[in-house]
C-alpha cells in the first residue's frame, strides 16, 4: 500500500518545480475582457481607458498627457489674396516630436498679443513632418501663431506672432481677356484711373470714345481724344472731337437746328485757320473771344466776326440778301438791304429796294435765312419814294413783302425793321 506521506512529498517536489515556469509567463495569455474595460494610469493620473468607451465604443482613449512642446516659428509670405503659412516640422529648443502628436494649428490674429482661441484657427497641418497652409485673408495685415495639440486634444503652448499681409492682383496673376464686362461691377471703376487704352461705351450708335493715340487721323492731326456719337451721326463722322490741344467740335447735323447759320461749332484753345462749312469761336492769346460767321450760300467765310472782350459786345456783320425776282438794290449812293442778328437776339434790317418795273405795286422782296426768321408775323411802316401808303410784312416763314400800296413806291426803305427770335 503506497504511503500517503510519500506521496505528498512527492507532489510539493513537482510543485516548487513548475513554480520558476509560471512566474516567467503571461498572466492575461488567455484572458478576455468581457464588456468592460482597462484603465492605464501615471502618477495617480487616468492616461488611457483600453476597451469599451463611455458613449458604447471599443477603442484606445487616449486622455489627459503633457501638452506638446512649442512649435518653431511660422515662415509667413504673402499670397494672392491670401498669406502661405510654412511649418518645418522643427520644435522650440530641439524637442522631439511625441508620440501622443496629432497636429500644429494655425491661429491668425489682428494684433500681434491676441490669444489663439476657437475663433481664430484658421486651419491645420496634419503631419510631423512640417508643411505649407494657404489662408485667405483680407487685405490688411494680420498675425500668425502656431501651436500643437496631443492625441488627448491638450494644446501646447503657441510660438511667438509673425506678421504678414495678403497682395493684390498683379499683372502676372491675370491673363489678357480673363476680366471680362460680366465681372465687373457697375461701380468697380467709379473714382479711379485707366490708362494705356481706348475706352469707349459702346461700338456702334450713340457713345462716347477715349482714345489716347495721338496718330494722325481722319477727323485731325493729331488724333481727336474724345468722340461722341449721338443718335443722328454715322459712324462717317463724330458728333463731337475733343482735340489734345483742347478743341471742342461739335457736328451740328444732329446736335444744331438745321436753320441755323452753321453745321459745325469749334471751341479752341488758341486761334485756328478758317475752313468753309464752320462757325468758329476762338480763344485767343490776348483773351479775346471771336466768333466767325458763314456767308452766302455755301456757308463760305469772308474773315468777319463777333467780337467778345472784357469791355464787352461788339456788332457782328452785316449779311446781304437775296431778292426775289422783280426787286434789286436801289444804287445811287443808297445803302444795300442787309440783315443782321443783334447780340441782344434781335434781328435788324437796313437799307433801301426798288422793283425792277416801274409799275410794280408789291409783292414778296426777299426771303431771309431761317435762323432769323421770327416766331410770328411782324408788320413795319416803310419810307417810299413816291410816298406811297403801304407796309412791310416779314413773315414766320422769312418772306419779306411791300403790301397794301395804291400805286408804285419807286423805292423802298427796310430800315425800320426789327424782331425778336424768342
Amino acid at each position: 500500500m503506497p504511503d500517503p506521506i510519500g506521496q505528498l512529498a512527492e507532489r510539493i517536489a513537482a510543485l516548487e518545480a513548475a513554480l520558476p515556469e509560471l512566474s516567467r509567463s503571461s498572466r492575461l495569455a488567455y484572458s478576455a475582457i468581457d464588456d468592460g474595460s482597462v484603465a492605464v494610469t501615471a502618477g495617480g493620473s487616468l492616461r488611457a481607458v483600453i476597451g469599451q468607451q463611455p458613449d458604447g465604443t471599443t477603442a484606445l482613449n487616449v486622455v489627459n498627457g503633457p501638452p506638446p512642446p512649442r512649435p518653431s516659428l511660422p515662415v509667413v509670405e504673402p499670397a494672392l489674396a491670401a498669406l502661405a503659412v510654412t511649418w518645418d516640422g522643427r520644435w522650440a529648443g530641439g524637442a522631439v516630436t511625441p508620440l501622443d502628436w496629432s497636429r500644429v494649428e494655425i491661429h491668425v490674429g489682428a494684433t500681434s498679443g491676441f490669444v489663439p482661441d476657437r475663433s481664430t484657427l484658421a486651419t491645420t497641418i496634419e503631419t510631423p513632418q512640417g508643411g505649407s497652409a494657404l489662408v485667405p485673408l483680407a487685405y490688411s495685415e494680420h498675425w500668425v501663431v502656431l501651436r500643437a495639440r496631443s492625441t488627448a486634444g491638450v494644446a501646447g503652448p503657441a510660438t511667438a506672432a509673425v506678421m504678414g499681409a495678403p497682395r493684390r492682383a498683379a499683372h502676372g496673376d491675370i491673363e489678357a481677356g480673363a476680366i471680362t464686362a460680366e465681372s465687373l461691377a457697375a461701380d468697380a471703376i467709379n473714382g479711379r484711373t485707366i490708362t494705356g487704352s481706348i475706352v469707349q461705351t459702346g461700338v456702334s450708335g450713340p457713345r462716347v470714345i477715349l482714345d489716347p493715340d495721338t496718330a494722325a487721323g481722319a477727323y485731325e492731326d493729331p488724333m481727336p481724344g474724345i468722340l461722341v456719337y449721338t443718335t443722328g451721326n454715322s459712324d462717317d463722322g463724330p458728333a463731337s472731337v475733343v482735340g489734345e490741344n483742347g478743341s471742342l467740335t461739335l457736328n451740328g447735323a444732329s446736335l444744331a437746328d438745321s436753320s441755323g447759320p452753321s453745321s459745325i461749332l469749334a471751341v479752341n484753345a488758341d486761334d485756328i485757320g478758317m475752313t468753309s462749312n464752320f462757325v468758329s469761336l476762338n480763344v485767343g492769346r490776348d483773351g479775346e473771344v471771336a466768333m466767325w460767321v458763314p456767308v452766302g450760300p455755301g456757308n463760305t467765310l469772308d474773315g468777319t466776326y463777333y467780337s467778345f472782350t472784357s469791355r464787352g459786345c461788339s456788332v457782328g456783320p452785316w449779311f446781304d440778301v437775296d431778292f426775289a425776282a422783280g426787286w434789286v438794290n436801289y444804287g445811287q449812293g443808297y445803302q444795300d438791304v442787309q440783315y443782321r442778328q443783334m447780340p441782344d437776339g434781335t434781328v435788324k434790317l437796313r437799307g433801301v429796294c426798288k422793283p425792277t418795273s416801274g409799275s410794280t405795286t408789291g409783292g414778296v422782296m426777299f426771303t431771309l435765312p431761317g435762323y432769323v426768321w421770327p416766331t410770328k408775323h411782324a408788320p413795319f411802316g416803310v419810307a417810299t419814294l413816291n410816298r406811297v401808303a403801304g407796309y412791310m410784312l416779314v413773315s414766320s416763314a422769312g418772306t419779306v413783302a411791300f403790301s397794301g400800296a395804291s400805286g408804285a413806291p419807286g423805292w423802298v426803305s427796310v430800315g425800320t425793321a426789327c424782331w425778336s427770335l424768342d
